[in-house]
């Protein structure tokens, strides 16, 4: 059912999950990968890319509020855009470092979602486990198709515009419309003013 998160539609909820859910796998895979043109052993590169992204984005999860999000979100894209065209460039160790700011960031996208809708989660779930399919499969092949200069730029592509999209859900809302609609119709004081006297016969 729709979470009722203030402010926002239906649509727009939905919409912020998938696109949550694929973001998380495309950059687990933009780590992995980057790390196997280093390391050129797949097995080294999945165990070291997944592990490290999974603990940094759970650090992200419990350090960033909704709050922070924004300072966090800004950092995270001038990483994933430095590391997109210095990554030829870089160690494995570096190429982690960088990438460590966008998958703290990222681990903070979803729990930040859940708690706007806490009450009611179901579709946020579903949409996010959907976006985290097809994120899955875009990522698996994509850099097979077309290969890694493709899916590089992609896959930072998405993540800018998930902190776009995410820090335009979570900013500041106005009051909702049934609250201004209850305050406007709202019956007068039954008291009525005090000082008026019924006129004498």
């Amino acid at each position: 059912g729709d979470p009722e998160i203030e402010g926002r539609s239906y649509t727009q909820v939905i919409a912020i999950s998938f696109l949550i859910g694929a973001n998380f796998l495309i950059l687990e895979h933009y780590l992995i990968l980057a790390l196997f043109k280093k390391l050129y052993v797949f097995h080294d590169a999945l165990v070291l890319g997944a592990i490290s992204f999974l603990v940094l984005s759970g650090l992200g999860s419990i350090f960033i509020s909704v709050r922070r999000l924004p300072l966090f979100q800004l950092i995270g894209s001038v990483c994933c855009i430095l590391l997109l065209f210095l990554q030829p460039t870089l160690s494995p160790t570096a190429t982690i470092l960088l990438l460590a700011p966008v998958a703290f960031v990222t681990g903070s996208f979803f729990p930040a979602l859940f708690e706007q809708a806490s009450h009611n989660p179901l579709a946020v779930f579903a949409m996010d486990a959907v976006g985290a399919g097809l994120g899955s499969m875009t990522a698996f092949f994509l850099p097979i198709a077309f290969g890694f200069d493709t899916f590089f730029p992609v896959a930072a592509g998405v993540f800018v515009l998930t902190s776009i999209c995410t820090y335009l859900f979570f900013r500041r809302r106005g009051p909702a419309p049934q609250e201004d609609e209850r305050q406007s119709g709202q019956a007068p004081d039954a008291s009525g003013p005090q000082d008026q006297q019924e006129p004498s016969p």
